[in-house]
């Protein structure tokens, strides 16, 4: 598992009551020990801190300050921590 911080105050300097990152694996896939990696989508109120099997990511982001709200897919690195901002840098639609 690999933890990975969620946190918007890259983009918005504060925590706004209402954003949202909603998270979920674009495929089912095998976790490191054995079980599935669901695709069903979580909703997350930031800050948070999560551990996850590290492999693909599909990240939305819904907040103050950030228009676009387009589904992008990340790549969870095998060690962490890693903030979220730094997978979705290199992240396109």
């Amino acid at each position: 598992m690999t933890t990975v911080i969620v946190d918007l105050k890259a983009i918005n300097r504060t925590h706004v009551p209402g954003d949202q990152v909603t998270i979920w694996a674009p495929a089912l896939r095998a976790g490191l020990d054995g079980h599935l990696v669901s695709t069903a989508p979580e909703e997350l109120s930031p800050p948070v801190t999560l551990d996850l099997e590290p492999g693909p990511l599909v990240v939305q982001v819904s907040c103050a300050g950030w228009a676009d709200t387009t589904e992008r897919e990340v790549t969870v690195p095998d060690a962490g921590p890693v903030a979220l901002w730094t997978l979705l840098e290199g992240a396109h639609p």
